[in-house]
């Protein structure tokens, strides 16, 4: 009998292996149409292989990966947080609301959806 919990994407609702540590990730293929707030499709990367992350427009194949902690974007409309995952690779999950994460947190961010970013001053 098999008791380890179901995951199921949030994006498009199929089951996937279940991740305690992001218990909301989204699955490879919803992750391909991450794109910023203009509709303009995004590309994530590692920086090597010792980690970091990086991004870049995949409709620009020559230019450079950009270099953050992440990036704030959409896939089918809503808000995700997309990241390096935890020994590697890329992770993405569900972004609800900016205003409980800390601001530093925010600011290290590229956001490139238009979730406003509040003003923690």
């Amino acid at each position: 009998m098999n008791t380890s919990p179901s995951h199921h994407c949030p994006s498009c609702g199929k089951v996937q292996n279940p991740v305690l540590r992001y218990p909301w990730y989204i699955c490879r293929d919803c992750l391909k149409l991450a794109e910023d707030y203009s509709g303009r499709r995004l590309k994530f990367a590692n920086v090597s292989l010792f980690g970091g992350f990086s991004w870049r427009y995949a409709d620009n194949e020559k230019s450079d990966y950009q270099i953050c902690h992440g990036v704030i974007c959409l896939i089918k409309g809503r808000n995700v947080m997309v990241s390096e995952a935890k020994f590697g690779g890329i992770v993405a999950e569900p972004v609800f609301n900016l205003a409980v994460y800390p601001s530093h947190w925010v600011e290290r961010n590229t956001n490139l959806s238009k979730l406003p970013v509040p003003d923690n001053s």
